[in-house]
């Protein structure tokens, strides 16, 4: 990671945001994308917070967060957990590094805080009705072997 430069950086920051924001059912594609940023997130520049800032903000506007089917229903847009996962992330970002900018700042309190109470209850609901339908003392216990090149990956040496 230190040898990526600001100019490559850049490029793959900008690719990254055009794949999220143009291929919204590329759901594979759109998780890798938000996992590239939370490794590039320790390297971001302000230039680079700017982006990121004005991309969730465009993306997670109220017009952008719906899809409507042809019957004329509604559903969540098709990005929205990248989008929400990318949002949250910046948020964590800004309080880690007590940074207070004031598009940020208005979009929270306008839009983002909202969603984002919907957002965690929806997924605390899923985790509960998954932990539910667990049981953990009639669980199978598996020993998992790592073969040589594994740990040798593992422990950062090259195969």
């Amino acid at each position: 990671m230190q040898y990526l430069s600001n100019t490559l950086k850049k490029k793959l920051l900008d690719s990254i945001l055009f794949i999220l924001e143009s291929y919204p059912y590329c759901s594979i594609s759109l998780q890798q994308g938000v996992e590239i940023l939370k490794i590039l997130q320790n390297k971001f520049a302000p230039e680079d917070m700017q982006i990121m800032i004005g991309f969730i903000i465009r993306n997670l506007s109220q017009d952008k967060m719906t899809f409507q089917f042809e019957s004329g229903r509604n559903t969540s847009a098709m990005n929205k957990g990248q989008l929400m996962q990318i949002a949250i992330e910046l948020k964590q970002i800004f309080k880690l590094k007590e940074i207070e900018l004031p598009e940020w700042k208005a979009f929270e309190e306008a839009v983002f805080n909202e969603e984002e109470d919907k957002w965690m209850r929806k997924l605390d609901q899923g985790r509960n009705k998954d932990l539910k339908n667990l049981d953990f003392m009639n669980m199978e216990m598996v020993e998992i072997q790592l073969d040589d090149d594994q740990d040798k990956f593992n422990n950062g040496e090259h195969i």
